[in-house]
């Protein structure tokens, strides 16, 4: 991100990852896709995602890093209740 640039609480979507790399990214990503986004009332917004490397360690192939979707209000959902923590779908 440029320097002296800020970024409001709810500008963006953070995804902290700790476990086995490249798996845990991957899957990071996918659920963020197919899980997260669709029981939210956010969509992504035009931007750049980061991922953060906050420690990695090649000897036991895990990483801890930071996933960030630059997001904004899906106006199509407003007025629509839905669960924040409830990641599954209808069944």
């Amino acid at each position: 991100m440029p320097r002296g640039r800020s970024v409001t609480f709810r500008s963006v979507a953070a995804f902290r990852i700790e476990e086995p790399f490249p798996c845990a990214l991957h899957d990071t990503l996918s659920a963020t896709a197919t899980e997260w986004f669709p029981s939210q009332p956010r969509r992504l917004r035009p931007g750049s995602e980061v991922v953060a490397t906050l420690a990695f360690d090649p000897a036991a192939g895990t990483v801890s890093c930071e996933l960030w979707w630059p997001v904004e209000p899906d106006k199509s959902t407003l007025g629509q209740a839905r669960c924040g923590v409830c990641l599954r779908g209808p069944d």
